[in-house]
């Protein structure tokens, strides 16, 4: 199989968007037990799951959030007011 020069850019214009997304989110680490409390905080603070925050993955007693980096504050300061333990990765 052949891979043409536009073919090949376009490849490359993909990995390079994925590493900017990657850049643009923060990783939260929240204890299971306010797994509830916290998409119930985003969906009341009108954040949409899959472009403002992404579930990454569960580890133990854990889960990983990633939040995009521009509402990374108003997100922490919503966990706090509802005491949620938030740790960063």
């Amino acid at each position: 199989m052949k891979i043409t020069k536009t073919v090949l850019k376009q490849i490359i214009r993909e990995e390079i968007q994925k590493l900017n997304e990657a850049q643009k989110m923060v990783l939260f680490e929240i204890p299971k037990a306010y797994k509830t409390q916290v998409f119930k905080v985003l969906s009341k603070l009108g954040f949409k799951s899959k472009k403002d925050f992404n579930l990454s993955g569960e580890n133990g007693q854990n889960f990983i959030i990633a939040i995009r980096r521009d509402i990374q504050d108003e997100v922490l300061e919503a966990f706090i007011k509802n005491n949620i333990k938030v740790y960063g990765v």
